[in-house]
């Protein structure tokens, strides 16, 4: 049944979870795709803050170091620190913003 599935689909679903994953991992780390990411992360900066914000940009720290070192263009790269800087900020304010929450209560 999985062959006349696979022949009917023409897909190869040996192997499909891996193929997914690396294809999934070229688009988000090929130029667009890291304009797309980036741009996804700053929306939320306008759009409230709190605990998933923190966990959010913590998250898109790892993804600016990775952009960081796959990139060849030098602007790029220090685009990618700049918005890396601008993360740490928003993660340190919203710390500073929740632990003021929880002393005034």
């Amino acid at each position: 049944m999985a062959v006349i599935c696979q022949k009917i689909s023409g897909l190869d679903l040996r192997g499909g979870e891996q193929t997914m994953s690396k294809n999934l991992k070229a688009m988000l780390f090929s130029e667009n795709g890291m304009k797309i990411v980036n741009t996804l992360f700053l929306i939320p900066a306008f759009c409230g803050g709190g605990v998933l914000t923190i966990l959010t940009y913590s998250l898109w720290l790892f993804f600016l170091a990775g952009s960081v070192k796959r990139t060849e263009s030098k602007a790029m790269r220090a685009f990618y620190v700049l918005l890396a800087f601008f993360a740490v900020a928003v993660v340190v304010w919203q710390l500073a913003w929740l632990v003021m929450g929880l002393f005034l209560i």
